[in-house]
This record gives structure tokens, C-alpha cells and sequence, in this order.
């Protein structure tokens, strides 16, 4: 009360320690309204004087927290008492989700798809109703994606230096990187490819313009063939057929397109023919076929015996005439689809996926993504294998009795024992196999 006593007075007196033209203590109408030093000093003297009652009283405010008990004084004043164990509803705090990628192709081929039902079954966000059975899906907080790629080689090369986590790739271009041959660089092997599960066979579709007078693999000398692009599967497979009948890039003029330009030069006759492998039936291909645009060119006789016979993880199979609505079916190539994983992820990791991959529950979702689809089942899955399984896979195929072995295979094993293993396989495997089952899919020895 005395403060605003005091402001009163120093608004009614002239002070001397003011400027005279300020017209009193906070100035008047149409000045600057800012306070003199002297009138500053009044003020804080002023809000001493209204804070020291206040500050008196805070001290008989009692202290908000308890005092701790005696017996833990010591443990406060020396160091911090540990953390409490957390609640279970602190613990069931949805974990990061880790990224699990599968390569595959180019969305014209059938390892997207596929690639697509794979990464939809194994993937397990947390607190997904879905994986209420825990077996249904893969590693919890696990979000799997399919990727597109060139194809093959690509997928390969990348699961090796560690790019991606699996892939979808040829088995015989697997067999190649895994022992260091053409097309990888010769004598570097890729060691750390292991595989989940042989999927399908893929079909070597070699596709002319309608009525054209290429017939089989040999007319091809002299003709403008696309052979797919550099890094996918399709290139060096292509380039085996041209070998196969005697053709080469002297022979032959050899372009690298992806299969959608390929198709658009084809159409616009600029192309002869072109070279796609993938399961049938492949949308673009169908889409080409309906309209009567394409034809194919089978691959059998002799000289795709011989190949065969060289390399026996190539098959034959049958197109039927219904897949692209033509007059008949057609023999050509087969190789199987394998899923490959790097070696470096943990076997209980791999364990799950692959449980999911077999999980009756997610047959549904598999089915639906393409016709290749129905070959791919528990009977097969561990057909013609060129390089070792995931110790995961090795543990849950185990688990479902499909074979018995006392050691797991090792690192480096894998020429020596490979035959012993799949010939185990096959004599208990059930009689029940996928849908057209292959000679060239029977187990075979790996390549000296």
C-alpha cells in the first residue's frame, strides 16, 4: 500500500531528478511513454519491497514430496536407485519394424507377383490380428516388401554383398555365382547365397511376330533377337539356346531390351523375335497372344537333349495350347524358380519365414497372385537344389520330417555332400508332387 502511495506521489510532483519536459513520472498524452532512470529505480525498490512478505511465507509451504524413509537416506545421497522393472503394458509398446526385402523382377514377369504373396505372408507388424497365431507369419514387427529388378543376376549379386535381404533367381545362374562360373566373374565365388525353397519352373519363351517363318532356334541366324537386358536371368539363358543350335553374336544381332520395348519393336517390326523366362502364363505375353499378334517358337529336339544333358538343371516342359489361346502346345526350356536368402541371417530368423511360407493358413494368398503358384508346395520345395539350404529352412524342413540328418550341412560342404542330401530327400518325400513334374527337375549332382 505503500508502494502505490508512493507512485501516486511521484505522478503529482515534479522531481528533480526528471526531465521537466516529461510532464511527470510516466508522461503525458502524445510522448514517448517510456520511464526516466529515476522513476525506474522507484519502481523495483517498489516490487523488493511487495516480494519480501511473499518469499517469507514460501517457507512454511509444506515440501510436496515425502521424505524417503531412514533406511534408504544412504542410497539417495550416494547414487540413483535402479529402474523399476516395467509394466507389461510399457512392454507390449509396438516394436520398430524391421524391413525384410525380397528382389524379383519386372513387373511384365511372374517373380513379382509372386514375390508380392511372399512378402504378404511372412510379414508380421505388430499387433497384426492376422498373426494372432504366431506361426502364420514370419519374425514379429518383421515388414517384408517385394522390389523390382533386372532379373537374375541381379538378384543374385545383391543377396551376396548384402543389398537385399532374399531374392528370386534361375537355379541354374544360382549354381553358376555360388561355384564361380560365367556368367559371374569366373573363379569368384558367391558364398553367401543359401536357398529357402525351389518355387516353380520358369519356361523359356521364345516369341515371334505372327505368321513369322522363324520355326525353331536355328532360323534365328541373321535375325535382329533381343535377348533381354544385362543383369536379368533371361540374357545368359538366351544366349545358352542361341549356343545350343550353333548361333552366336557374330551370327546373330544381338539387342538388350527390356521385354516391354522388346515387344513394342516386334510389333512395329523391327524385331525378329525375343527371348522371356518366366512361369506361364506372363501377362504381357498373354496379352500379345490374345490379340494374335505373337506365336511361339518350341525349343526341343536333339540339340535341347544335348543341352540337357550338359546342364541338367534345365528341364523341358509343356505350354499348354489354353495358356495363350493357340492352336497347340508347346515344348520348350524349363529351369526352377528358387528363393535364395543371404547367409549371414539368423537361422531362428529364417526359421519363421519359412514356417509361414508353409503355413496352411497363408495357401490362400499364395494361389492368388498367379497360376505358377499352384506348382509351388512342400513336396517339391526342396527339388534339384544347387547350393545349400539356410540352416533355418535346413531346421524347419526337419521339423516336418522331410529328411533326417545327424549334421546340418557346413559352409563349403556343399559339392561333396549336395547329392547324398537331395538323394535322401527324394526316398522319403511323398509320391504327391507338384502339378507336371519335370525330368529335368529329378535331383541331380552338382556340376564338377
Amino acid at each position: 500500500m505503500a508502494c502505490v502511495s508512493v507512485l501516486w506521489l511521484v505522478k503529482r510532483l515534479p522531481l528533480p531528478f526528471l526531465p521537466p519536459h516529461e510532464g511527470g513520472a510516466f508522461g503525458s498524452s502524445g510522448r514517448s511513454g517510456k520511464l526516466a532512470p529515476g522513476l525506474a529505480i522507484l519502481v523495483t525498490l517498489c516490487g523488493v519491497l511487495l516480494w519480501l512478505p511473499a518469499a517469507a511465507t514460501l517457507g512454511k509451504i509444506p515440501h510436496p514430496l515425502p521424505k524417503p524413509p531412514p533406511d534408504v537416506l544412504s542410497d539417495w545421497s550416494h547414487a540413483p536407485r535402479p529402474l523399476a522393472k516395467p509394466s507389461a503394458d510399457v512392454l507390449a509398446v509396438p516394436r520398430e519394424p524391421t524391413f525384410f526385402k525380397i528382389a524379383t523382377g519386372t513387373t511384365a514377369g511372374t517373380y513379382f507377383p509372386i514375390g508380392e504373396a511372399l512378402a504378404a505372408m511372412i510379414s508380421h507388424p505388430s499387433g497384426s490380428g492376422r498373426c494372432i497365431n504366431a506361426a502364420q507369419c514370419g519374425p514379429e514387427g518383421m515388414l517384408a516388401v517385394a522390389q523390382t529388378s533386372d532379373g537374375s543376376i541381379r538378384n543374385v549379386t545383391a543377396v551376396d554383398d548384402g543389398r537385399v535381404a532374399s531374392a528370386l533367381a534361375q537355379a541354374d545362374l544360382v549354381d553358376a555365382a555360388y561355384r564361380g562360373r560365367a556368367p559371374f566373374t569366373p573363379g569368384k565365388a558367391l558364398t553367401h547365397l543359401r536357398v529357402i525353397a525351389s518355387l516353380y519352373p520358369e519356361a523359356v519363351h521364345l516369341v515371334v511376330a505372327k505368321g513369322s517363318a522363324i520355326r525353331d532356334a536355328a532360323d534365328l541366324q541373321g535375325k535382329a533377337v533381343s535377348v533381354g537386358l544385362t543383369g536379368s536371368g533371361t540374357q545368359p539363358t538366351a544366349m545358352t539356346v542361341l549356343k545350343a543350335v550353333g548361333l552366336n553374336r557374330r551370327t546373330v544381332e544381338i539387342l538388350e531390351l527390356g521385354v516391354f520395348d522388346a515387344a513394342d519393336m516386334l510389333r512395329a517390326d523391327g524385331l525378329d523375335a525375343f527371348f522371356f523366362v518366366g512361369g506361364a502364363p506372363l501377362a504381357l505375353i498373354n496379352d500379345l497372344s490374345s490379340r494374335g499378334e505373337v506365336g511361339l517358337v518350341p525349343l526341343s529336339g536333339p540339340a535341347f537333349d544335348a543341352l540337357r544333358t550338359r546342364q541338367p538343371l534345365f528341364g523341358q516342359i509343356t505350354i499348354p495350347a489354353q495358356i495363350y489361346s493357340r492352336p497347340e502346345d508347346v515344348q520348350t526350356l524349363s529351369v526352377n524358380a528358387l528363393w535364395i536368402v543371404s547367409a549371414d541371417i539368423s537361422e531362428e530368423r529364417i526359421y519363421q519365414i519359412t514356417r509361414a511360407l508353409w503355413h496352411e493358413s497363408n495357401r490362400e494368398v499364395l494361389l492368388n497372385s498367379h497360376e505358377q503358384a499352384g506348382y509351388i508346395t512342400l513336396e517339391s520345395a526342396l527339388t534339384g537344389l544347387p547350393i545349400p539350404l539356410h540352416p533355418g529352412a535346413e531346421r524347419y524342413y526337419r521339423e516336418a520330417g522331410l529328411f533326417d540328418v545327424s549334421e546340418p550341412l557346413q559352409e563349403g560342404e556343399a559339392e561333396g555332400e549336395a547329392e547324398e542330401i537331395v538323394q535322401n530327400l527324394h526316398d522319403v518325400i511323398d509320391d504327391a508332387t507338384a502339378p507336371e513334374t519335370l525330368p529335368g527337375d529329378a535331383p541331380l549332382s552338382p556340376q564338377p
